[in-house]
């Protein structure tokens, strides 16, 4: 609104002066209005950054004091008011966060260290007007968790690089991502080799993995067994493969572009063992529940065993048989008078040629002491055993046997009972190859016998005169007659009878049993002596 006045008299004068004032009083209330915009402005800038989560401080130029700091910010500057970046920085990364301010104008992703919180940050910063003079807005953005993280993936990295198992990661298409250096050294192949590849090449054979092994990782999540995995130049070694399947925690693209759904499987991990060591222990310890530890010989049970397959083989082809009950002569004297590690030497000799003296597919077992067994199996005739015995046996066994610089000679006594003519049952069979052996050496060692239904007769008797024996002197049943003993130098009568002088009496002992009667000491003497019962 303004006044007019067309003359230049004193009223037009004032009318001019009035819309002057006027004038004024509208510039006045323009800036006004622009301060009040401009206050505004400022306020809601202000309460923007009160308001935004991430650390943000304003800090003058050139003297870096605090101008503003948004309550984020607080835990940052610990209540400093002064140069924040002098103690939350170290010299020279504060060096180079404002000599890429200087050059660019503006910070982004500048990773630091904050030394008051001992936290890692990434920094942003600006240069702007602050309240009208120049400073820099930064803002903090906390990334400890990411560095947590970092550190956790660093340390897996490690563990997957240094693990002594062979890793191999595969993705949910079942081709190989990623594989570590144990990977690498027990297979001879290079990642370079088998990425992209199926994890099947790394198996034995060429069927690849087993379909359960893919349904078992599929139901249940992983799949563990024992497995022969194949080295790049062919060779082959048993391991321990733990195969786990990694699942989707939310959907997210797989390797080749498709997304894939909470709960599908994303990876497989393939973890196995060389268990080529556990593998020879267990052989080894299965070996020696089987084997004789000094000679390696079948022990008793394979004997057994053995034997048992031998009978019912010879069942079916309606054949023979054979056990040879084998018992080094005086052994027990080379042993007590060179040494047992001179009769340990002598066993393994003696074991060496049996095995070699026997055919192929025969058993030849150790029972302890210097006794052997050994098992001809499909024999058709008797004296088929004989030529085996009397020819390929005892022979190797008369040579010289060289022990630790001795030449020792042995002789052994053979026994030999046949399936089916002497026994059916393997224990009885057993027996009667004892028995024979028994009568071996009864008839003067260093032959065979082959057992005789007369045999087990003897046998049980003389084990009846043995369980009798030992009940005889607590039954009263031996006692002592006495013979006089007479000097030899006599006169002979004329009836010519002998008078002599009696320089003594001998006692001899009987043994007078309730049924046997009168039992000869040529009987019960040998018995006593072979059981201990006479010292």
């Amino acid at each position: 609104l303004r006044a007019s006045w067309e003359g230049r008299d004193e009223i037009g004068r004032l009318v001019s002066v009035f819309n002057g004032m006027l004038g004024e009083l509208d510039r006045e209330r323009i800036v006004k209005q622009e301060l009040v915009a401009s206050a505004r402005a400022a306020e809601a800038e202000r309460a923007l950054i009160e308001a935004t989560p991430i650390a943000m401080v304003v800090t003058a130029i050139p003297g870096h004091e605090v101008l503003h700091a948004n309550p984020p910010a607080g835990a940052w500057l610990g209540g400093r008011r002064g140069d924040p970046w002098k103690d939350g920085l170290e010299a020279s990364v504060r060096g180079r966060f404002f000599q890429q301010l200087a050059d660019r104008g503006a910070v982004d992703e500048f990773e630091v260290r904050w030394r008051g919180e001992r936290a890692w940050a990434v920094l942003a910063a600006r240069r702007v007007r602050w309240q009208g003079q120049d400073a820099v807005l930064t803002t903090f953005t906390p990334i400890n968790h990411l560095k947590l993280m970092e550190k956790r993936l660093e340390l897996w990295a490690k563990v997957f690089e240094a693990s002594s198992e062979a890793i191999v990661i595969v993705d949910a298409e079942r081709r190989i991502l990623s594989a570590n250096q144990a990977f690498s050294r027990h297979t001879g192949y290079e990642l370079q080799e088998v990425l992209g590849e199926p994890p099947g090449l790394m198996l034995g054979g060429s069927a690849g993995l087993p379909d359960a092994l893919w349904h078992s990782v599929m139901q249940r999540g992983s799949w563990q067994g024992e497995v022969v995995v194949r080295r790049r130049v062919g060779s082959e070694y048993p391991a321990w493969l733990v195969v786990n399947a990694v699942r989707q925690q939310g959907a997210s693209p797989d390797g080749g572009g498709s997304r894939l759904s909470a709960g599908e499987v994303s990876h497989y991990i393939f973890t196995s063992i060389d268990i080529s060591d556990r593998k020879k222990s267990e052989q080894r310890i299965r070996f020696l529940a089987e084997h004789d530890v000094l000679t390696e010989l079948p022990n008793r049970s394979l004997c057994i065993e053995r034997l048992r397959l031998a009978v019912q083989q010879a069942r079916r082809a309606t054949q023979r048989v054979a056990v040879l009950f084998i018992d080094l002569d005086r052994f027990k004297q080379i042993n007590d008078s060179l040494g047992h590690h001179i009769g340990d030497g002598l066993l393994r000799s003696v074991a060496r040629r049996l095995a070699d003296g026997v055919r192929e597919g025969d058993t030849v077992s150790r029972l302890g002491g210097d006794e052997f067994v050994v098992v001809l199996g499909g024999v058709q005739t008797v004296d088929e055993i004989a030529l085996v015995v009397e020819q390929r046996l005892i022979p190797r066994i008369r040579e010289p046997h060289a022990v630790e610089g001795a030449e020792l000679h042995v002789s052994c006594s053979v026994g030999i009972a046949v399936f089916p003519d002497d026994a059916t049952d393997i224990d009885e069979l057993m027996r009667h190859a004892d028995t024979a052996m028994y009568q071996a050496k009864a008839q003067g060692r260093d032959s065979a016998q082959f057992f005789s239904a007369e045999m087990a007769t003897r046998a049980q008797s003389r084990l009846a005169m043995e369980a009798q024996l030992r009940h005889a002197l607590e039954l009263g049943q031996l006692h002592l007659v006495w013979q006089p003993r007479v000097a030899a130098a006599g006169a002979v009568l004329a009836d010519e009878s002998f008078v002599g002088t009696v320089t003594g009496a001998e006692g001899l002992l009987r043994w007078q049993h309730p049924t046997l009667g009168l039992v000869p000491p040529s009987q019960f003497i040998p018995v006593a002596e072979e059981t201990g019962l006479i010292v």
